[in-house]
């Protein structure tokens, strides 16, 4: 629209949702800035045991796709941390609390036992899923006598498993399988 065509209650409109606009791109900049900033955090700390791990720590290897093109194995969870910095972690709910008539409620951690002569050998076992939403999802499995340390295996585990999600449908691929 011309500017000389719109109305006061116009413009007042399209200068609300520019100021909202703006104050949006800030938020997720100054979020932005807060990953980067752990990531360096994570970086300084880290002290890389594998190959792979000290050329991502040196700059040599700077994304997760060059890590798959090189078919070696992320072995440390810190690789996923440094190349991925904005990914997502979430536990599922595997286990069961007690309920009246076994209505019990979902928990995060499944109690195992094991019988032995001295009694029942208690583990907490938990299954984490990491991601980016942009086409990188890991599933891991911990087990532990503990809730917390089954709680990090099951995280540290989805971040090795990490692969890449292929997204989308090419149709010459599929109209060349048909034929």
């Amino acid at each position: 629209m011309p500017k000389e065509k719109m109305t006061d209650a116009e413009e007042s409109v399209v200068e609300a949702v520019q100021e909202e606009e703006e104050l949006e791109e800030k938020e997720v900049r100054s979020e932005l800035d807060e990953i980067r900033r752990k990531t360096a955090i994570i970086l300084e700390k880290w002290k890389p045991r594998t190959q792979l791990g000290k050329a991502i720590k040196e700059g040599t290897i700077q994304s997760i796709d060059e890590v798959f093109a090189s078919g070696k194995p992320i072995l440390e969870a810190e690789i996923v941390d440094a190349l991925l910095p904005n990914i997502e972690v979430d536990l599922l709910l595997i286990g069961q609390a007690k309920g009246k008539f076994g209505g019990g409620q979902r928990r995060i951690f499944r109690q195992v036992q094991k019988k032995t002569a001295e009694g029942n050998k208690v583990h907490f076992a938990s299954c984490a899923v990491v991601g980016n939403r942009k086409g990188y999802v890991g599933i891991g499995y911990g087990k532990s006598k503990e809730t917390v340390p089954s709680r990090d295996k099951s995280i540290r585990n989805a971040k090795q498993a990490l692969m890449k999600i292929r997204r989308g449908c090419d149709i010459d691929r599929v109209a060349a399988v048909r034929e």
